[in-house]
Parts: C-alpha cells; structure tokens; sequence
C-alpha cells in the first residue's frame, strides 16, 4: 500500500448509516475513555455484535484487499460519538499486526471536526492531510500513519466507525455486556 489515503464511497448509505447510528447508540459507552479516543465508543469486536458493522467490515475487507492484493481479516472495529469538546489524542495503528487502519464517516454535519494526519517529521509544518468527512465515505491508510480529531467544535454529534485490517486471521474473544440471557 502506497503512502498515502485512499478514499471509497458505501453505496446507498443513507439508511445503513441509520442502522448503524442505532446500533451505537444500543451498545453505549463501552471503553469510558479509557483509550486515545476521548468520547463515546462502542466495543473493539463489533463486527461480532452486529450484522450491519458485519456488512461495512466486508465492505473494508474488499477494499483492502484490493488495495494490497492479498487476504485480509477485521482486527478490531468499533463505533466512536464525539459530542462538543470530545477529542482524540494523536495516535497510530500500527501495533498488532494492522496493515491499514481506516474510519468510515456516519453522520457527519457541517463544522464538525476533521480528520487530521500531522507531519510526523516536521510536525511544525502544515498536516500531511486534513480530511473534510462527508458521510457515506471510507478513508484507509497505512497503520502506521499518525492521526488525531481536534476538539468537536459544534453542538451536533460526529459519529464514526472506525477499524483495523491485518494479515492474520483473528480469535475472536467476545464479552457482549449488552446479551441477553434467559
């Protein structure tokens, strides 16, 4: 994979991000902040919770490949809503085995917070990208690509999906807090 971003658009994306909204917002808070992203986001294994985290995984994983032309697997993928002020702190994928991080953008509304890609050598100079997010769109990079969402700067929520792909196929460990059980 080049060095570089590499943009894809979710065909009919208007009523899958719908889904996927709902789907966040039942999961709730699951890491308490307790990550680089400093607002609210769901568990690392939802591509197991859910069937329409499942089809966007797909979806990345047909894009990846493409992009590096071999199998790929989800590592981790997980939903993140930023409210005002909600941040996240300037951060990688890299470790773990990720060959390509990516963020699919959901409800994006006008004024909120980029996607920023800062000059990792020169960081006094000017990002390397700052990503306008437009829903219905998937960005990849590299995993080792440092990035960072400055503080959401609107009243209205920013609400992403953002995940990991490897090389190496997953176990999959799932604690689901949200199960029922009868």
């Amino acid at each position: 994979m080049e060095s570089t971003l590499h943009f894809f658009t979710f065909p009919d994306h208007s009523t899958f991000n719908e889904k996927l909204m709902q789907d966040i917002e039942f999961r709730g808070d699951e890491m308490f902040q307790k990550t680089n992203l400093k607002c609210i986001m769901t568990s690392h294994t939802m591509h197991h919770l859910s069937d329409n985290f499942a089809l966007l995984a797909n979806f990345a994983i047909e894009q990846g490949e493409k992009l590096l032309g071999e199998k790929l697997y989800i590592e981790t993928l997980w939903g993140a809503v930023y409210h005002y002020g909600d941040f996240a702190l300037c951060h990688n994928h890299a470790s773990g085995g990720c060959k390509i991080a990516f963020c699919y953008f959901v409800d994006m509304p006008s004024g909120c917070s980029p996607l920023i890609f800062p000059n990792a050598q020169k960081p006094w100079l000017p990002p390397r990208f700052a990503i306008t997010p437009e829903a219905g769109t998937i960005v990849m990079w590299p995993s080792d690509f440092d990035h960072y969402v400055p503080p959401h700067p609107i009243h209205q929520k920013r609400v992403v999906i953002a995940g990991n792909l490897t090389i190496e196929e997953q176990e999959v460990i799932i604690y689901d807090s949200k199960r029922k059980t009868t």
